[in-house]
């Protein structure tokens, strides 16, 4: 059941929330949500630049060149072992993710084998209502650790390239 849940919910990020995917492929861009520190973007920026080989003054970067930054940063982490804690995030995003689906399918579960008419009652509210407010957490869990986990491997890559 739990390898369903984690497709189902792969296949959804894919093809409706997109957290990870704009996360990684929007994160060098003036408008960005990832991240909120100007010196820090600028540093990212800088550090994009060199790496894409532009002039410092261009601030300006599309989807592909944004993935670029980030799998190259990511993949240098990988080589040297370094992942772990962007691995943790992960796990704690891939958790969240499979829990916005299941909680849906647990309320939809609750009243199909709970409630005999079409009248609700208080238990049936309070259930209702804890189940919409764990699956908003929840979203908005998997959202903020799809942009941590940008940030944190940024920060690694920048940190370990600057020691070698």
């Amino acid at each position: 059941l739990g390898l369903v849940l984690q497709e189902i919910s792969s296949v959804l990020d894919k093809k409706v929330f997109k957290f990870r995917e704009n996360a990684r492929c929007k994160f060098l861009n003036d408008e960005n949500k990832i991240i909120g520190n100007e010196l820090e973007l600028k540093s990212f920026r800088e550090l994009a630049n060199k790496i894409l080989n532009k002039s410092n003054d261009d601030q300006v970067y599309n989807e592909t060149e944004n993935e670029y930054v980030f799998y190259l940063c990511k993949t240098f982490l990988e080589t040297h072992e370094k992942c772990d804690k962007a691995n943790k995030i992960n796990s704690l995003y891939a958790m969240s993710r499979s829990l916005i689906i299941s909680m849906p399918l647990c309320l939809s579960a609750y009243y199909r084998y709970n409630i005999k008419s079409f009248s609700f009652s208080r238990q049936d509210l309070v259930v209702t209502f804890i189940m919409a407010m764990l699956t908003v957490i929840f979203y908005k869990r998997a959202k903020r650790f799809a942009a941590y986990r940008v940030r944190v491997i940024l920060r690694q890559y920048k940190i370990l390239n600057e020691k070698n």
